[in-house]
């Protein structure tokens, strides 16, 4: 149960209130839910090990085939892995994020466009018709 796994991350005084949220999130009168979305957990605690590069690869190959509107795929990543990039990518969290950051291998920031160009096409499309039409 994942509630295992929170309570054992879950330490110190003060924290009972975060350890019963929980328990509450986990409530659902939905049957059908499946359990991975109930369970799912959210680690703010990293080792600091080393990821290889075939494991970045695999996670950046991941969002690419994860679904977007209008199949645009409009997100851009950027990641940091050596020292001096971490640091910089952490400079620009907020305090309660630089302390589980502190200690990720790894940072990846998502950059997404709010405007599809397909959008764009259309109206620019729309436009043209109704100039043309004008025209004729």
């Amino acid at each position: 149960m994942i509630f295992n796994r929170i309570t054992s991350c879950v330490i110190g005084p003060g924290l009972t209130e975060i350890r019963d949220s929980v328990i509450i999130m986990r409530n659902t009168n939905y049957k059908k839910l499946d359990n991975i979305f109930i369970e799912r957990w959210s680690p703010r605690a990293f080792l600091f090990d080393p990821i290889t590069d075939e494991d970045i690869k695999t996670i950046f190959e991941a969002a690419r085939w994860s679904p977007s509107c209008f199949n645009e795929q409009p997100w851009r990543f950027v990641y940091a892995q050596q020292p001096n990039d971490l640091e910089n990518f952490r400079s620009v969290l907020t305090d309660s994020n630089q302390l589980w950051a502190n200690k990720a291998p790894l940072l990846i920031f998502a950059f997404s466009r709010k405007v599809f160009p397909i959008i764009i096409n259309q109206i620019v499309g729309q436009i043209l018709i109704r100039v043309l039409h004008g025209w004729h």
